[in-house]
């Protein structure tokens, strides 16, 4: 008896699996970011993750849930999120969204300091991208400020210079001889000459008229 389901094994088919096949990758999967907080310690930058962990500040979402575990001797940090919002749109009713999030966060030994945020299990990309925008903008603004591109240009020409005079030798010596860059001391003679006082000159002599 012939089955009229179709099947996934059609040649028509193939070319659909295909595509679906391709597309699962970035549909899932972990996503993971590192930043670099140049200018900024080690101690400042871990005070600024466990902060904008325990005080996520978000425009779209609300945050019902937020535990938080951070440990500073390993200077990890884990996240358990839940948010959820109304949305609103012209053309249908409004419905309410909810998402679940697991996030760890880590602080490196690299000089300047490196923040990785990743989000545990799978998720689409681009949200989890939205979120460690989000979290990675939040220690931005408790650390003062992100850094523009002019002033991490101008940091690297001054840390360039000054690893260049480091790096510079320094003569012992003149290359002339002539002792310019290191003038001898003063030498202080350990005799004191005693000077008499010079007799005041005598007076004029008249000397009389012929």
């Amino acid at each position: 008896m012939h089955d009229p389901r179709p099947s996934f094994r059609h040649p028509a088919f193939l070319p659909i699996a295909a595509t679906l096949a391709s597309l699962m990758p970035s549909l899932g999967g972990c996503v993971s970011r590192t930043e670099s907080f140049a200018g900024h310690d080690q101690a400042a930058v871990w005070t600024a993750m466990v902060k904008a962990a325990e005080m996520p500040e978000s425009k779209e979402w609300k945050t019902v849930d937020n535990d938080v575990w951070s440990d500073a001797a390993s200077r990890r940090i884990e996240i358990h999120r839940l948010n959820r919002r109304f949305l609103w749109r012209h053309d249908e009713y409004s419905r309410m969204e909810s998402r679940e999030w697991d996030f760890a966060v880590s602080l490196g030994d690299a000089d300047p300091p490196e923040v990785t945020f990743a989000v545990r299990g799978a998720v689409i990309p681009a949200w989890g991208w939205d979120e460690a925008e989000a979290y990675f903008t939040r220690m931005w603004e408790l650390l003062g400020g992100r850094e523009s591109e002019m002033s991490a240009a101008r940091r690297k020409y001054l840390d360039a210079i000054e690893a260049e005079k480091a790096g510079e030798p320094r003569p012992e010596r003149d290359p002339d001889g002539d002792d310019l860059m290191h003038p001898k001391p003063l030498e202080i003679p350990t005799e004191t000459r005693v000077y008499e006082p010079v007799p005041p000159p005598s007076p004029p002599v008249d000397v009389p008229e012929r």
